[in-house]
């Protein structure tokens, strides 16, 4: 069960004992970053599977929140790369060009099978959360989040940029009283409104993270820094570990979060460190997941959840996940194209 990240603790060890030459820098990151977010797509679309529960499969319900993360610390990345290049209001038009026909599209494509297919469906409506904000595909809370931190993003980045210090000090209180006062509240929900505001919180302080290592670029470049994200995943991996004793787990889970946010800067590296070692044709398909990432997040758990309510135990479920990844992939790329040739 805790096979991958045991794994995890011997390869950031390994890595950290390594005499390295130079650390990895914001270039490293730029030059791999289609295949770092296919690592991170794939590990969001093993976390999500329910089809096996064996090894290796059910111990990307461990790695799944760190796919998430990586996204996040991209993005922050991206948002201040975009800033730097263009007007507040050419930032806002850009992101909704590749927010908005994206989330329309497969949103309208849930929500048209829905329609189109029989009441045994009414389980998948209830369990996906389905409805007319389906249509824009706001029935995914990442969606809502990732408006919110669009929305926010020349404020952070003027923040960030002038309170750097204090800024980053604010965002790690938030994601603390989030998880002491928003918590309680929204778990009994986690599509309401407060259950967005807490998934916001929550995950600020990577996305901050990131935008802070695309102001200032020089801060991946320093051992120090590799050290103290190594040192945070290593706390968050025995954090996930230890998650089984509850008074633990709920009384510090809010470290565990820090821990993770702070971490992923280390979990880029491990991925460069292991994209670096593939051979082209294994580096080129993670790559293809990379770029249709935002297409294959918008309708995997969709073709997942179908696949499961109505093929589950009447064929094999090794073959069912195939099934469900390649029928994935094929509406992502297909979607994508369509969408290349409408803008």
């Amino acid at each position: 069960m805790y096979l991958c990240p045991i794994k995890m603790i011997i390869l950031s060890h390994s890595i950290s004992n390594m005499k390295i030459e130079k650390c990895f820098s914001i270039d490293d990151v730029r030059v791999h970053r289609s295949a770092i977010m296919g690592i991170a797509m794939l590990s969001i679309m093993l976390f999500h599977q329910e089809f096996l529960s064996v090894p290796p499969f059910n111990a990307f319900h461990y790695c799944g929140y760190w796919g998430v993360e990586i996204f996040l610390f991209l993005s922050g990345m991206g948002m201040v790369n975009s800033l730097n290049s263009h007007s507040t209001r050419e930032f806002y038009k850009r992101r909704f060009i590749r927010l908005f026909p994206a989330c329309f599209l497969f949103g309208s494509i849930k929500i048209l099978f829905y329609y189109a297919t029989s009441p045994a469906f009414y389980e998948l409506y209830d369990v996906m959360h389905l409805g007319m904000l389906s249509f824009f595909s706001l029935d995914l809370w990442f969606i809502n989040v990732i408006i919110i931190y669009y929305a926010i993003s020349p404020a952070l980045y003027y923040c960030l940029k002038r309170w750097s210090g204090i800024m980053v000090g604010v965002v790690f209180l938030l994601c603390v009283l989030s998880h002491l006062f928003v918590d309680p509240i929204a778990e009994s929900d986690w599509y309401s409104p407060w259950g967005i505001v807490n998934w916001t919180l929550r995950r600020l302080p990577v996305f901050s993270i990131g935008m802070y290592v695309g102001i200032y670029p020089q801060i991946l470049s320093r051992k120090t820094t590799l050290v103290c994200s190594c040192l945070a995943f290593i706390a968050a991996v025995v954090m996930v570990l230890i998650s089984k004793i509850p008074s633990l787990f709920n009384f510090w889970g809010f470290l565990r979060n820090l821990f993770i946010a702070v971490g992923t800067a280390f979990m880029v590296y491990i991925c460069i460190f292991m994209l670096e070692k593939l051979n082209k044709t294994a580096y080129r398909l993670l790559t293809s997941f990379g770029i249709v990432s935002l297409e294959l997040y918008l309708i995997h758990e969709f073709v997942f959840r179908t696949f499961n309510l109505e093929l589950n135990g009447s064929v094999n479920n090794l073959i069912l996940l195939s099934l469900a990844f390649a029928i994935s992939l094929i509406v992502a790329f297909l979607g994508k194209w369509l969408l290349s040739k409408l803008a």
